[in-house]
């Protein structure tokens, strides 16, 4: 019976020992670790931090098992394996420590902030808006069966220049018509407003046309008329007579009336010459559609009369 009592305070004793070793041992590396990351008021003062149980025991987590295994002391162990991450959560053990979650247990780990959102793309520029069409040559002016070219260019908001199509237009077809590329044909006199459009914004030219004048009409083949030539003293008013008047290659003198006729001369175009000793010569033309009276004035070449006389010349007559 003795014997008996004796082997069971043994076994208890030896027991109390066991377990006052691991309290003790527990408690310096919990000093330690409170000492050294101020966690004493933390969940993290407590056996889990390097164990598996709360009542600790042989049973150690992965940070515990790191602690364990650098065989240096409390504060040593602690300092080398900061850097570590036990658990393999992706944070290191300090990191852990710091943010108070257990470097040794994997579903508790420090809470991440999101990446901000990356910022939204710039707004697209803004689309391009046809503001102006010119229209070049601003203005024209043309003859009747003329045709000119006119071309267009289309603008944005920002004065740059756009690639649209144009639609052409002319405001008075009897004065001309444009055609679809910007073609302009004078149709007739006055005056019309020219436009390329796109859309609602348009552009406008002006378009002047002149009437050519109809050509005289030809003369009628086989008439003839007569042609009679008067030629006078341009100062005196006075006939000259035997003045020598030369109308296609014809020549004839001037009788004492001043006057000489040419018959049978066809219509259209002649050139005439006269000339008279002591006066300038005159060449002239006449358009023959008709009897036709010619007027010539000569001009004396000597210093005139003196004292009221006459000119010389008219006292030959």
């Amino acid at each position: 019976m003795i014997k008996r009592t004796t082997l069971a305070l043994l076994l208890v004793t030896a027991i109390l020992l066991v377990a006052a070793g691991e309290a003790s041992a527990t408690s310096s590396y919990m000093s330690a670790f409170n000492s050294r990351y101020g966690a004493s008021a933390t969940k993290l003062n407590t056996c889990t931090l390097c164990h598996l149980s709360a009542s600790g025991g042989n049973n150690f987590n992965p940070y515990g098992s790191d602690i364990r295994a650098t065989g240096l002391s409390s504060s040593q162990s602690l300092a080398s394996v900061e850097s570590r991450d036990s658990d393999g959560d992706t944070f290191n053990n300090i990191t852990e420590i710091n943010a108070r979650t257990f470097p040794g247990l994997a579903t508790d780990r420090p809470a991440t902030t999101p990446p901000p959102p990356p910022p939204p793309p710039p707004p697209p520029p803004p689309s391009s808006v046809l503001t102006r069409i010119t229209v070049s040559p601003a203005s024209s002016a043309l003859m009747v069966g003329e045709s000119r070219q006119l071309s267009a260019a289309a603008f944005d908001q920002n004065g740059q220049p756009m690639s649209v199509a144009f639609t052409w237009a002319s405001s008075n077809a009897a004065v001309g018509t444009i055609s679809g590329s910007g073609l302009f044909t004078a149709r007739g006199a006055g005056t019309a407003t020219l436009t390329a459009s796109s859309g609602s914004v348009r552009g406008t030219a002006t378009a002047t046309v002149s009437a050519i004048a109809p050509p005289p009409p030809p003369p009628t083949p086989g008439l003839t008329y007569d042609v009679t030539f008067m030629v006078i003293n341009e100062r005196t008013g006075r006939p000259l007579s035997s003045a020598r008047v030369t109308l296609d290659g014809n020549r004839e003198r001037t009788g004492d009336s001043g006057r000489v006729t040419f018959r049978r001369v066809s219509t259209g175009a002649h050139v005439y010459t006269v000339t008279r000793d002591g006066y300038r010569q005159v060449t002239a033309s006449v358009s023959v559609d008709g009897n036709e009276q010619v007027m010539v004035r000569m001009t004396s070449t000597s210093s005139g009369s003196r004292d009221g006389r006459r000119d010389n010349d008219d006292d030959d007559d």
